[in-house]
């Protein structure tokens, strides 16, 4: 470990176990005694956060136009309140999720250079060190959500149609964004947790 705190940012479709990849690397990082910070957007302890979590839960109705900015203001608060002060503390920060969500999940009827203005301030003020996003077919995303609930949920992102345009404008934004981003794809589909986790892993040791 070279020592210098890193912000290693993971993105993913729902259902692509993005998710369990941060905690299978937490548990690593712990192993080795590495200093580390777990967090994740939307938040829970911003009030800001947890609003926008009640709404792609399905819980009311928002227009797309106000959660990419519910989103955007609760990030920002995010980096001021718990990104940054870990950083300083010298530990390392795993994030499940970050602006890249934004583009991603709102880029549906948001313009990119909207989404790209609402996040201009928090990049000046963090871009992350590592970018791994968890490529998994959206069919295969499905399969698993109703594997693991039993049944359809109510997020309002979790339906094959939609998900097929999520994946398609993470691609999107990860090549406009390639020249100022460090972006790894790593391909998951039919892996199990362990291998994905071993493909991780490969990635973050040149980091930390």
């Amino acid at each position: 470990m070279n020592g210098k705190p890193r912000f290693i940012v993971f993105e993913g479709l729902d259902g692509s176990g993005k998710s369990t990849q941060v905690s299978l690397l937490s548990e690593r990082l712990t192993q080795m005694n590495a200093p580390h910070t777990v967090t994740r957007e939307p938040t829970s302890a911003n009030p800001v956060g947890r609003l926008a979590r009640e709404a792609i839960n399905g819980a009311f109705p928002l227009e797309n136009e106000t959660l990419a900015l519910l989103f955007a203001a609760d990030r920002y608060q995010h980096v001021a309140e718990e990104v940054l002060p870990a950083l300083n503390r010298g530990e390392h920060v795993l994030c499940d999720r970050y602006y890249f969500s934004n583009f991603a999940y709102q880029g549906g009827s948001a313009d990119f250079d909207a989404l790209y203005a609402y996040n201009r301030q928090v990049m000046k003020k963090r871009r992350p060190d590592l970018v791994l996003f968890i490529d998994v077919p959206p069919e295969e995303c499905v399969r698993r959500i109703m594997r693991r609930d039993g049944k359809p949920r109510s997020g309002i992102y979790e339906n094959l149609e939609t998900l097929r345009g999520v994946r398609r404008r993470y691609l999107e934004t990860f090549e406009k964004l390639r020249q100022s981003e460090n972006i790894v794809v790593l391909e998951a589909g039919g892996l199990t947790e362990r291998e994905t986790a071993e493909l991780v892993y490969d990635r973050v040791r040149q980091y930390i």
